[in-house]
């Protein structure tokens, strides 16, 4: 039996978290899987606070650069950050 809650199954759900690809994250959260992906890739990393407008900051990773809200991070600004940043879902 498939319970449905929001209008898809519960075991799709957990399916999409089990592969590696977020529905969505918490904007503490992103700066920490950012710090650890540059760590394992050699890549440098940076968060600047006072680069960002109220609860926003600008977080580095190598050369490229992207802005972080401090609140709940949906899938598609989730994956418009990691492409500014240039890394794979995968990876993330």
């Amino acid at each position: 039996m498939v319970r449905y809650i929001f209008k898809f199954p519960l075991n799709r759900l957990a399916n999409v978290r089990h592969i590696g690809y977020p529905i969505g994250i918490n904007g503490r959260e992103f700066p920490w899987r950012a710090k650890r992906y540059a760590k394992n890739a050699g890549l440098e990393f940076r968060f600047d606070r006072s680069e960002g407008k109220d609860s926003h900051g600008r977080l580095y990773v190598g050369g490229r650069c992207t802005t972080v809200k401090r609140a709940e991070i949906s899938r598609s600004l989730l994956h418009a950050m990691l492409k500014e940043l240039r890394i794979e879902k995968g990876e993330f």
